[in-house]
């Protein structure tokens, strides 16, 4: 059974003959391999014009010697391999081979393997998936069925399109064993947001108008979605702003918006463009609105986290607002059981709580 070191783009032309006769022994200069870097024995050449895979016997500064393996059909349609190989391997597409994501995010390259032995059987034992993605190589072991890779911290968003190849080698009973390739072309949208939550005055909104500012980053047009407490009221509690790409890497200030009513609003925001599907991460602050003539004390606790790590202390910030009072008693409970009462000023304040208990509290 052959090795499988490295895999190596060919672009050698075959002629009709080279391509659908018996011949299993080919030539390749070293203008034919993609790059600088050449192969050597027991690497891989899949060569693009025909979709063929190409073991090299024997390799020297002027020509490499190979063995014709199989013939993909254009690239990766699938097959069984040459050499006495009675099984079958195919690779299908889960993830689109035409796709785009969002830099900063999780993006994963999702597919299927099937692989059977010559009696239709599914193969159980595990294969090795080679990635090649903007002239880099990865590897990976696969199995029949549903698999998958994150591609994400490997896409280049200053290219139109990321070109991601796999090449699953797999063992289906023959001589040989079976490889087959697809391709996907993702493309990578730099669309990021910045929005740090930091306490001052302005927290506190007061008059019937308030602004937002916050910093868009990315190389395309985009809109910002702001929504207040969950609800798309548009007008009310949903905005949209259009940012043109130009104005993308510095603080971008809202245009005016009506103000909430006194008490604590949850402020969301993310950004989506046309030029992809996927919106941006959601980030969250709370956000006190001041009425004048309102007396109701306000809490407002812009903490979000729902997993703790039990006897790991966690910080949950606080700010009270009292009109009539420059401070507020608050108390802390947790399970309903009183755990600390204090007075507090409206400076931002910070409660350290361990939880000492496993469960839900």
């Amino acid at each position: 059974m052959g090795g499988t070191s490295g895999v190596y783009y060919g672009k050698r032309q075959l002629t009709d003959d080279e391509k659908y006769g018996d011949q299993v022994l080919f030539s390749f200069y070293p203008s034919d391999i993609d790059g600088s870097n050449m192969p050597t024995v027991d690497d891989l050449i899949l060569n693009m014009p025909d979709g063929g895979f190409y073991r090299v016997l024997d390799a020297s500064p002027a020509l490499i010697e190979t063995r014709r393996l199989m013939i993909a059909g254009g690239g990766g349609s699938g097959g069984p391999g040459a050499g006495g190989n009675e099984g079958s391997l195919s690779i299908n597409f889960v993830t689109p081979q035409y796709s785009s994501t969002i830099t900063g995010k999780d993006y994963y390259i999702e597919f299927d393997i099937v692989a059977k032995d010559s009696a239709g059987d599914p193969i159980r034992e595990e294969g090795t998936a080679t990635w090649k993605i903007n002239g880099k190589q990865y590897t990976q072991k696969v199995r029949n069925g549903r698999n998958s890779f994150k591609v994400d911290e490997y896409l280049d968003h200053t290219i139109e399109q990321n070109k991601i190849v796999i090449i699953v080698n797999m063992n289906t009973g023959g001589i040989t064993d079976s490889i087959i390739s697809k391709t996907w072309y993702v493309t990578a949208i730099n669309l990021e947001l910045e929005w740090p939550w930091e306490y001052s005055e302005d927290e506190y909104r007061r008059g019937s108008n308030f602004t937002l500012r916050f910093t868009p980053y990315g190389n395309v047009d985009c809109v910002a979605h702001i929504i207040f407490d969950d609800d798309y009221t548009e007008g009310a509690t949903y905005f949209t702003e259009i940012i043109p790409a130009n104005k993308t890497g510095s603080v971008y200030t809202t245009k005016s918006m009506p103000s909430l009513p006194h008490g604590a609003h949850t402020c969301a925001i993310y950004l989506t463009s046309d030029a992809t599907e996927e919106p941006t991460p959601t980030i969250k602050h709370e956000i006190t609105f001041i009425d004048e003539n309102n007396h109701s004390t306000v809490l407002t606790v812009p903490y979000y986290e729902t997993i703790a790590t039990q006897y790991q202390t966690i910080d949950i910030p606080f700010l009270v607002y009292d009109q009539d009072t420059e401070k507020c008693n608050v108390s802390f409970y947790v399970n309903d059981i009183k755990i600390v009462s204090d007075s507090y000023d409206r400076a931002l304040q910070h409660w350290a709580y361990t939880p000492t208990e496993y469960g839900t509290i």
